[in-house]
């Protein structure tokens, strides 16, 4: 008989790998959800980090294009004033040709809603059109403030209520000058501020977004707020106390959240910048509801998935604590008979028919060499009967090998081990004569004897493997989700026309990259370039066209970058390139000569061959500063200045 303290001792050792167990699911459900929710919160910042990125993006471009806007104006009133001069120098100004002069200007500028100009005296008689009545602006502030100073070279720029259109207008003033430099006027030209806030509709924000510009004195020119009520106070100077902040920390740009101090109540992500030659502020403020919609449907599919990796793996352990409380019961029975046998055989006789477990008991049968080669079976209980199916008159006394019908008995090697050396064995195992599994516990009350009970676990089973079939399947459609973020990533990151990268990537790789630069002290150049007369090809031959001149120069500049260079359509027919371990120079000489191949490569319109340009500017750190957003400022004005040289050329930054 097998020892009671032995038997004892592996029950409590049963006990304990249960309980290491239950604590290493505990762990497991912990440890999933604890991951879930950080990820969770990573996605949430990183929505937050594209909110900011996409405000930022948007007050760049809309202050450029702002900027190139009163950058045309100015020039039209400058071309103006020299077309003023340069007819006094005759002698006299010949009102029809200046006035057909200025209706050249006015047309060249889409924005304009007039171009006029003063005599000394502040009537304004030379015009785009004609004015069917003499209006006088003597008394206006900017007319008096070029008037009183001789010396003024600077455009004035104000919003104010105009006499001659009754509406809010954006004025640029530039003065007018006798040919001995006496004051003969000023020239002036306006932008409607309600069309300057219906512009900027084309930004397809979403509802409750705002773009707000502002002068220098931060006095309200135009506002857009999308799917609202658009309804403002033009010259209004009120601000949220999130944006007064902002502007004191920072006066030339930053980015905010508006927060309850909002000037309409709305929530918003702003990023604002102030245009440094005219003064002028863009404000835009982005909701972010898209990026937080995406970060909620994320959220949502991690909780539904440590939703059913939770019920998963409660239920697994229920079961197997089910199964290892049957398993110590029947130890337990085991045990027990044990005793019963030892004090009584009446009693283990009465206890072995009692049990729930199929039990059976054994003796091995050994050839005349002493080998184990079969067992008989000695007793049955009617557990066993019920489970096999098999009558106790039908095995008892006879050979395993008989009553299965096989050549050799069932689990031989298994019983030899435990019938020879006396140390009791569990295990699973499927018992295909009967198409049934089985928990198999093998004890030995004496040599050569040995003891099986049998535990139908054949539902059990079933049920494992369906279970792990569900676990494959939502590993499964995890990969399926992760794969589907990476293609969503991918996508929100590229050009959809050209495959290069876009400006949100852009931005977040050349911060990265400065950083890195100024980390490892190496040079760092940018190149801003654009395709010369780009409109031009668009009107001539369609948009298919241009399309296909955009993707020519984007084939040209992937085949001369570097592995390591970054190239990116900016917008438009604008594209930069960063060049790590480049210094202006090398960049210079780089650029250059892709500027050459592109000239001399055509692209073809059917057999008709198109000529492209391009026009580039280089700005490099630490060459021209250690700022991302000077750099490409620098790099763009570098890239204006080969434009205003007459194109086809690459500018350093100065």
């Amino acid at each position: 008989m097998m020892p009671l303290d032995n038997t004892n001792s592996r029950t409590s050792n049963l006990r304990v790998n249960r309980n290491i167990l239950l604590i290493a699911i505990v762990v497991a459900i912990i440890s999933v959800s604890g991951l879930t929710y950080f990820a969770a919160l990573y996605l949430y910042q990183q929505a937050q980090v594209q909110t900011e990125v996409t405000t930022r993006n948007l007050a760049r471009s809309i202050e450029q294009n702002i900027s190139e806007v009163v950058g045309s104006i100015d020039q039209a009133l400058l071309n103006t004033s020299d077309e003023f001069a340069r007819q006094q120098s005759t002698g006299k100004i010949n009102d029809h040709q200046l006035n057909l002069f200025m209706q050249r200007q006015l047309r060249r500028h889409e924005h304009l809603a007039y171009i006029l100009a003063t005599n000394e005296r502040g009537d304004v008689v030379y015009g785009s059109d004609v004015l069917t009545t003499r209006n006088n602006i003597a008394d206006r502030d900017y007319f008096i403030a070029l008037r009183d100073n001789s010396d003024a070279d600077v455009l004035l720029t104000r919003l104010l209520l105009g006499r001659i259109y009754k509406k809010w207008v954006w004025i640029f003033v530039r003065r007018l000058n006798k040919q001995d430099g006496r004051f003969a006027g000023v020239v002036f030209a306006g932008i409607f501020a309600d069309k300057l806030g219906e512009s900027f509709s084309k930004y397809q924000l979403d509802r409750g977004d705002s773009i707000v510009l502002r002068d220098a004195d931060l006095g309200i020119i135009a506002r857009q707020v999308f799917g609202r009520d658009n309804t403002f106070l033009p010259t209004d100077k009120t601000i949220s106390e999130a944006f007064r902040q902002a502007l004191k920390s920072s006066p030339m740009g930053a980015t905010y959240a508006s927060g309850a101090s909002s000037i309409d109540g709305v929530n918003r992500t702003h990023s604002f910048r102030r245009n440094e030659k005219y003064g002028f502020i863009v404000n835009v403020g982005v909701s972010g509801e898209h990026e937080f919609l995406q970060w909620r449907r994320l959220a949502l599919i991690g909780l539904v998935l440590v939703g059913f990796f939770v019920i998963a793996a409660s239920a697994f352990a229920w079961l197997l604590l089910r199964s290892w409380y049957a398993h110590e019961r029947n130890l337990d029975g085991v045990l027990v008979s044990q005793r019963a046998l030892a004090e009584s055989e009446e009693k283990f006789h009465s206890l072995f028919c009692s049990m729930s477990e199929g039990v059976a008991l054994h003796r091995l049968i050994r050839n005349l060499d002493g080998k184990a080669i079969d067992y008989e079976i000695i007793e049955v209980n009617p557990s066993f009967v019920a489970q096999t199916g098999l009558s106790r008159e039908l095995v008892v006394g006879k050979s395993a090998s008989q009553v299965y019908n096989l050549e050799v008995a069932p689990f031989l090697d298994k019983y030899v081990r435990v019938a020879e050396g006396g140390e009791a064995i569990q295990f699973e195992e499927c018992f295909e004569q009967l198409e049934k599994d089985f928990l198999i516990h093998v004890s030995s009350p004496k040599l050569d004897h040995f003891a099986t009970v049998f535990e139908d676990i054949t539902e059990r089973k079933k049920w494992q493997k369906s279970q792990s079939e569900n676990l494959q399947k939502l590993e499964l459609q995890y990969q399926q989700i992760v794969k589907l973020q990476e293609q969503l990533m991918l996508q929100v990151l590229r050009d959809p026309l050209t495959g290069l990268h876009n400006r949100r990537f852009m931005d977040e790789a050349l911060m990265k990259e400065l950083a890195r630069a100024k980390r490892e002290n190496y040079s760092l150049s940018l190149i801003m370039l654009d395709l010369d007369f780009f409109k031009r090809v668009n009107d001539t031959y369609g948009h298919a066209v241009g399309d296909q001149v955009l993707i020519t120069l984007s084939k040209h500049l992937r085949a001369h970058a570097r592995e390591s260079d970054i190239v990116c359509r900016y917008g438009g027919e604008e594209f930069l390139v960063a060049m790590p371990h480049m210094t202006p120079e090398q960049a210079f000489r780089k650029i250059d000569s892709l500027r050459q191949i592109i000239a001399q490569t055509p692209v073809m319109y059917g057999s008709i061959p198109i000529s492209i340009t391009i026009s580039a500017g280089v700005a490099s750190f630490p060459e021209n500063g250690d700022d991302i957003d000077a750099l490409l400022r620098l790099a763009d004005n570098a890239m204006y200045q080969s434009k205003h040289d007459g194109r086809n050329r690459v500018s350093l930054s100065k």
